[in-house]
Parts: structure tokens; sequence; C-alpha cells
């Protein structure tokens, strides 16, 4: 990530004067320096680009990666995912608007989606990448096949301003418009891999999300967040979550949503809790939701169907 740098950089300017700065700071203040570095590292000379859409980043980027390999011949493989930092100036910033467990006085610092006792996120920090490639090519050069992106779909909700819309307007929009573009019914959906992050609204506001799209079938769809393990990675979250989503159909299980233990009225769901659930999934839909107005998600499916 680049608002360590970016903030290091811009102090120095402002402490010591311009010609003070230490030039090793700068190539790491762009925004694509992540990806670029890895170009780099490994001689790739194709196109190099960054998705920089806060929460849904990753999400974003790998339809931008699944589109670039539709529409041009050229490209068979293409690298997507995501990458975020922990530093000192984005926990600053979150606690500052509130958005950290235990940020407010009596509050328990705990990380616990869809529970009761939630009040906020508990940051995380990593990196997903996935290899993303045209399905001929992979059966040519014999590759192992996880899965396959089915649909992607985004909304963007007006009425989001650092609080999430609790009417669900855009998360339910990007549900459908997903559902639409994978060509499949609400009822074959096998799981979601929730965005729900511990905090008040995000999670109030994705249960909503999901009773508009799934209806009665809402009630039996098995629904976890694996954020309740890793915390919010915020830019790398949605390609930390198809990852995992991956490794869930690889192996027959569902992750479940650790912590949760009082139940709210307000999320009624079939959450996964405590222990993972055996079973044999097949399309998964996959959330990332933001508080600034951001919504994308993806439909996956079994490759071997």
């Amino acid at each position: 990530g680049s608002v360590w740098s970016i903030s290091e950089f811009d102090k120095e300017s402002l402490r010591e004067g311009p010609r003070a700065v230490n030039p090793a700071l700068f190539p790491n203040t762009v925004i694509n320096s992540p990806a670029s570095q890895i170009s780099i590292r490994f001689n790739i000379k194709g196109f190099n680009t960054t998705i920089s859409t806060g929460f849904t980043s990753s999400t974003d980027a790998i339809s931008y990666a699944v589109n670039m390999i539709k529409n041009y011949d050229d490209y068979k493989v293409v690298l997507a995912g995501g990458v975020e930092e922990l530093c000192e100036q984005t926990y600053k910033g979150f606690h500052k608007i509130g958005h950290l467990a235990g940020s407010r006085p009596g509050k328990e610092e705990v990380n616990c989606p869809f529970d009761k006792r939630r009040n906020g996120i508990v940051m995380g920090e990593g990196s997903a990448i996935l290899i993303l490639e045209e399905l001929e090519h992979a059966k040519k050069r014999g590759a192992k096949i996880y899965a396959e992106i089915l649909g992607y779909g985004t909304s963007f909700d007006v009425k989001s301003k650092n609080i999430y819309n609790p009417k669900a307007t855009g998360a339910t929009d990007s549900i459908q418009y997903a559902l639409e573009d994978a060509k499949l019914a609400p009822d074959s959906i096998d799981y979601i891999c929730a965005s729900a992050n511990s905090t008040l609204d995000c999670d109030v506001m994705e249960t909503r999300a999901i009773k508009n799209v799934f209806n009665s079938k809402s009630s039996s769809i098995p629904i976890s967040s694996i954020k309740s393990m890793i915390g919010e990675c915020f830019s790398a979250s949605g390609a930390m979550s198809l990852a995992a989503s991956v490794g869930m159909i690889e192996e027959e299980f569902v992750a479940p949503t650790i912590n949760y233990e009082q139940v709210d009225k307000r999320c009624d769901l079939n959450y996964v809790a405590s222990k993972a659930d055996l079973t044999d999934m097949n399309k998964l839909l996959i959330d990332t939701f933001s508080p600034t107005g951001n919504n994308a998600v993806l439909v996956i499916g079994g490759i071997n169907e």
C-alpha cells in the first residue's frame, strides 16, 4: 500500500522543506507502486493497472481482469487481487470517524460480525492474488482449475456517506446485477461469503440486501464472514474473500463466523458459527460493500459440475 509512504513524504516536506525529503520514499507514494513492484520482480510486461475504489478495490480489479481476458485475444492469463497495509495513519483515520471496535467509550474491543455485541471493525492487513485464465488456455496447458468467475455486479449507493445505507439500495442492486450477469436464479446460490465487518450498520444492511434478493430462501442459505478471523482488510478484502471461497469449493466446507454468540434480532439469517460445516457447494456469492457507497459482488462456481 501507499498510505504510509504518502504520509511520511508529506510530513517531511511540511516540517523540513522539500529539499529535506528522502527521495527513496517517493516511488512508493504513487498508488500503483505495489503492482509496479510485482511487475518488476517477475518481469511481467503486459498491461499493468491499479483499481482504487476503497473497500471494493480488489473485487473491481478482478472484474477488470476478467474483462481483459474476455475482450482481448492477446490476454490469456492475468494476475489480479489486492493489497492493504496496516499503518498508523489508517488506524487513526478509522478511529476518528468511530469505525474501530472499542473506539466509543464503554464499548468492547471485539470482532464479531452479525453478533449483538459488535461495535466496529478490527483492522487487518494482507494480500491475495489470483491467477485468472481463459478456460481453453488453462485446459491446454493442463492447469488445475479451481473455480470459474460466473458473474459480477456493481452499484454505487449515493446515500452512503461514511455510513452504510440502511435501505441497502446499492448492495441489493449489485447482488441482482451479479446474478443476472451469471445468468443464475437466486435459488442457485449455495453459500454467501459476507462483507459483514462487525459494524452495526454494515451487518444489518447486508442482511437486508440478502433478504431483498433471496426472499424466502434467504433464511436457508449458509452465510459467514471470514472477516471475523482476518479482520477488515479494506482494499484486499474482496480478493481475500474470493480466495477463501475458492478454497471452500475445493475442500468442501464452509468457513465459520467466529465469536458469534449473541443473536441480534435485526440479523436473523443462517450464519455459520463456531465451527466449519462440511458441505458440497458449487455456486457461491461474494459480497464487498463500502460505507462510502461502492458495492461489488462476484458469483463463482465449481468447474467440474
